[in-house]
């Protein structure tokens, strides 16, 4: 027969394990936060990209009414600035901090499992269980499977 001294070290744990959860899905939203500014920055990156190419649009169709070496050295100098994204600096900080974010969580579903271990699985105190997915996956990589 269970007594209640083992009982709340029972529950202590499932409460324990409970909170390894919000931990967890703190950082998750973290990690989201991080890809949301990451992605933004992606973002006006692209949209500057076009900017530049509707440039060089411009420039080509006065260089087809007349050419200038000028105007061709004007889209030279342009085109290398296509497709050269560099992330800035805050950008790689935030997924330097994304990437420890990631490991945290890893870290704690390994402790989720070994407080799970200490919890049985039959009897007056039973372990309820969680279903977790993933929790390494972001919201786009989950909606890629639907």
């Amino acid at each position: 027969m269970l007594n209640i001294s083992e009982a709340y070290e029972f529950e202590q744990k499932k409460i324990e394990r409970n909170n390894m959860l919000i931990k967890i899905f703190s950082l998750s939203e973290a990690v989201l936060s991080f890809e949301i500014e990451s992605k933004k920055e992606l973002r006006k990156f692209y949209k500057g990209q076009r900017g530049i190419l509707r440039e060089i649009n411009k420039i080509e169709l006065l260089q087809s009414k007349e050419y200038t070496i000028q105007r061709q050295h004007q889209i030279d100098d342009m085109l290398k600035q296509i497709g050269s994204y560099t992330p800035s600096k805050y950008i790689t900080e935030i997924l330097e901090r994304s990437n420890s974010c990631k490991k945290s969580i890893i870290e704690k579903n390994e402790e989720i499992k070994q407080i799970q271990e200490g919890i049985p699985q039959n009897g007056t105190v039973v372990n309820y269980k969680i279903k977790l997915s993933n929790l390494n996956e972001t919201c786009a990589t989950m909606a890629q499977k639907y």
